[in-house]
């Protein structure tokens, strides 16, 4: 790496270096988005390194010299560290452990790509490092490739916004640690989403990854299974980009739930016309939440078969 590539590394690290503090994924950006901005830290990281081992690569002191690669290895991890605390204080963003190992395998890329012309090691060695690498990285593009993959899924299964025969459907719905993929029950297929409560006041899950556009469609339909010999009470809760987080802002409906399963439906023209003060934004829906009110003891319920008609 020559001066003229330290110095285009160094002004596209002081171009980024905002980003880290502004912009950025929202609540509900893509998850393909979120993956790419979090790649951000393993790039910048990487010019990073190679800037800091292009001035600093030769050092005189045998101690230096001897755990070089340790000492920068805490300097990066400090400087990761200061990022995450000044993002805290600027943002009120919570520091993100994940960012500082993104941040520490940039700065093993940074330093495996400086250095691997200068070793002086069999080239089996060589081909192991580049396997390494090659496999780190490729762990790290894991949640693109997967949120790319289940994004033009969707896309292609709309209207249908999901029916759980692809293992990665799970992801778009929140909060996943309770959620499992499950062959036990099926209204559409072989699969459902078993979907687990508690005793939480507000239990359940929603979906937050789907095309948002649903215009021209006039019904929302979906299948619940009711495990249990008694009634359930479901709460239905659809929203849209300018939810202004008020109840009166947005569409919500009680479904009572019968015992085995329960096939029911939504008026789209109802949730349009469900805020009090406007219209609903059927071109920009951004959530569509299934939760129970305080449940008396610990349960679960499967979902299926969720798609539009017009």
């Amino acid at each position: 790496m020559g001066r003229l590539g330290t110095n285009i590394a160094l002004i596209t690290i002081l171009a980024c270096s905002p980003f880290f503090f502004v912009g950025g994924p929202g609540y509900h950006s893509s998850r393909s988005f979120q993956a790419i901005w979090d790649l951000g830290h393993i790039f910048i990281f990487t010019l990073l390194t190679l800037v800091i081992l292009f001035h600093w690569n030769r050092p005189k002191s045998d101690f230096v010299r001897r755990y070089f690669f340790y000492l920068l290895f805490l300097l990066i991890f400090l400087i990761g560290i200061g990022v995450e605390l000044c993002q805290t204080m600027v943002t009120g963003r919570n520091p993100d452990i994940f960012d500082l190992l993104r941040n520490q395998l940039g700065y093993i890329f940074g330093y495996y790509l400086f250095f691997i012309k200068r070793l002086s090691v069999s080239r089996r060695k060589i081909y192991l490092l580049h396997l390494l690498m090659g496999s780190l990285l490729s762990l790290s593009c894991v949640p693109l490739f997967t949120g790319l993959g289940d994004e033009l899924l969707a896309r292609s299964q709309f209207p249908m916004l999901a029916d759980f025969e692809s293992m990665f459907e799970k992801n778009r719905w929140m909060d996943r640690r309770q959620l499992r993929i499950s062959s036990d029950k099926a209204r559409s297929g072989n699969h459902s989403l078993l979907v687990r409560l508690s005793t939480a006041t507000y239990s359940g899950t929603s979906l937050f990854y789907f095309p948002k556009n649903w215009k021209g469609y006039k019904l929302l339909h979906f299948s619940v299974f009711n495990p249990n010999a008694e009634t359930l009470t479901l709460h239905c809760r659809i929203h849209d980009k300018q939810h202004n987080k008020k109840f009166q802002d947005r569409y919500h409906r009680q479904f009572v739930l019968q015992p085995g399963w329960n096939d029911l439906n939504v008026s789209l023209s109802d949730v349009e016309n469900a805020p009090k003060t406007r219209k609903m934004d059927m071109t920009s829906i951004e959530q569509v939440g299934f939760f129970f009110i305080n449940l008396p003891r610990p349960q679960y319920i499967y979902l299926d078969h969720i798609f539009l008609t017009d």
